[in-house]
């Protein structure tokens, strides 16, 4: 027997989503939002990252450059850093001999006053500089000197604290006061003193710099005959 013909069935079509209202719910809101503007956020955020992609070959670039710019600056560093040993060496130098210069200027300027207190009819025998003080020795020949030697030293702008030590009245062998004695000199008197003799020669040097005037007046024999009359010129040294 032949079989019956079976139709077909129809085709089952389930659609399990609401078809009414979906869009306008919470979930269906956050759907729509996510198909049109989230992917309008997704490709700008790729856009980003290729930027940044891109630019990271800019930065190794810059990088590798300021690499070989301080490898060059070290060089050069490290080629003048003997010059510049030997400036600072020298700079030392050139300070210590400026400090050498104003000791010994101040030093010879102690000495010499020194010397131009103490009494002339006496004898310096010994003078010298130590621990900051003047130490000498001297022969006096009458107490009216020794005396006029302390005044002399008391009075002083230049030197404080005198200290005579050792003092030898005459005897037979000796007809002289013969002592030993140490003063303080005033370093700041002295360097003061010095100050104002720069100042002095400085303005000394100022005023003979500047051009002298010349008078406008010449002088000639009026008289060959009489060797002392004279005629005035006219400032030229020309004869009216």
């Amino acid at each position: 027997m032949s079989k019956p013909v079976q139709k077909p069935s129809p085709a089952i079509n389930i659609n399990l989503l609401p078809q009414e209202k979906f869009d306008e719910e919470g979930l269906g809101k956050v759907v729509a939002w996510l198909l049109t503007v989230g992917r309008y956020l997704v490709i700008v955020t790729e856009i980003i990252v290729l930027i940044v992609f891109a630019m990271r070959f800019k930065l190794d670039e810059d990088k590798r450059v300021l690499a070989e710019r301080i490898g060059t600056e070290q060089k050069i560093v490290l080629a003048n850093s003997k010059l510049e040993s030997d400036v600072r060496v020298l700079q030392a130098r050139l300070t210590n001999i400026k400090n050498l210069s104003t000791q010994h200027s101040t030093l010879s300027a102690i000495l010499s006053e020194v010397s131009a207190i103490f009494p002339k009819d006496g004898k310096l025998k010994d003078l010298g500089y130590q621990k900051d003080k003047v130490i000498f020795k001297g022969e006096l020949l009458t107490p009216e000197s020794l005396q006029a030697l302390i005044n002399s030293f008391g009075k002083s702008t230049y030197f404080k604290d005198l200290e005579i030590s050792d003092l030898i009245t005459p005897n037979p062998k000796s007809p002289v006061y013969t002592f030993s004695a140490s003063i303080t000199p005033i370093i700041s008197a002295f360097k003061d003193s010095e100050k104002a003799t720069l100042n002095t020669q400085e303005k000394s040097a100022t005023v003979s710099s500047q051009p002298s005037k010349t008078l406008g007046i010449s002088s000639s024999y009026e008289d060959s005959d009489n060797p002392f009359s004279w005629k005035k010129g006219d400032g030229k040294g020309n004869q009216p």
